[in-house]
């Protein structure tokens, strides 16, 4: 089941994608927002660390 902040996360990553961002690209930034903070996604970074535990 995908919680609000999955969908979020997800819905995000697709669009990032969509715009043609690479993969590892997205994943630093989700991971790292200092490494992007022009295209940083307004998302929760607690909900990005319960995914990846």
């Amino acid at each position: 089941m995908i919680v609000p902040d999955e969908a979020l996360i997800v819905r995000k990553i697709f669009e990032l994608y969509a715009a043609g961002r690479g993969l590892k690209s997205i994943a630093n930034e989700l991971i790292d927002p200092a490494l992007h903070p022009s295209q940083s996604p307004s998302i929760d970074r607690p909900a990005i660390k319960r995914l990846y535990q």
